[in-house]
């Protein structure tokens, strides 16, 4: 039990000595040849290290090295996405990454800080983790200068052409017309007298004719 400890003890400090601390996953230009992992240790390696891909692909290191060396793949062997590495000493998985996915070919590179972040390259350096928070900028609406904003211009009526009638607004003088006065007594025709008429001449006649039997009786009285 005393002997397992102490294994313990001397493994663990070796094994989180080593570790993989930066991946070019997708370089700028041509992944043949371009693409790298940086390792880093604390000791001198003394034994090989393998290095495997999410497809089970796996490549044998044999460099002794104390800290940062930069392996460089010979042909194109990591996947832009669902990509995963395992790093393997004596046979023993002692670090894996998380899945990554770098579908931009430029010069980023995945960094091991608090975890993989996609950050300008470090090559062969300490990693640059402390990255500024991103600031949140509010929408504004942007503001119109007082002296841009168009004055309302007065609505102006189009000249009249010679197709256009001009129609007075107001009559400056009334016309006026003599009115056609009726005389119904200066107007008469034979059909025109109403029964009224007709009556009041009756009476006329009728004492003219009394008037003349009466002078006729008055005459014959005075030669008896």
């Amino acid at each position: 039990m005393k002997k397992l400890i102490f294994l313990i003890i001397i493994i663990i400090p070796f094994i989180s000595a080593l570790q993989i601390t930066e991946i070019e996953l997708n370089p700028l230009g041509p992944d043949t040849g371009n693409e790298w992992i940086e390792l880093y240790s604390e000791e001198e390696t003394n034994c090989s290290i393998k290095i495997q891909n999410n497809d089970g692909i796996e490549i044998t290191i044999n460099k002794s090295f104390k800290g940062y060396y930069v392996y460089t793949f010979p042909k194109q062997w990591l996947d832009n996405t669902d990509e995963k590495l395992f790093l393997l000493q004596d046979n023993r998985i002692i670090q894996e990454t998380i899945i990554l996915e770098d579908t931009k070919n430029d010069l980023q590179t995945f960094s091991l800080c608090d975890s993989w972040t996609l950050t300008d390259p470090t090559k062969n350096n300490q990693n640059n983790c402390n990255l500024p928070e991103p600031i949140e900028e509010e929408f504004q609406e942007p503001e119109i200068p007082k002296e841009n904003i168009p004055e309302k211009q007065e609505e102006t009526i189009p000249p009249q052409t010679n197709s256009q009638v001009n129609f007075p607004s107001k009559i400056s003088e009334p016309i006026t017309q003599d009115p056609l006065i009726l005389n119904p007594k200066t107007f008469k025709t034979k059909n025109s007298f109403s029964i009224r008429d007709k009556g009041k001449y009756s009476i006329i006649v009728f004492c003219i004719l009394l008037a003349i039997l009466m002078l006729k009786k008055k005459n014959k009285t005075e030669f008896k």
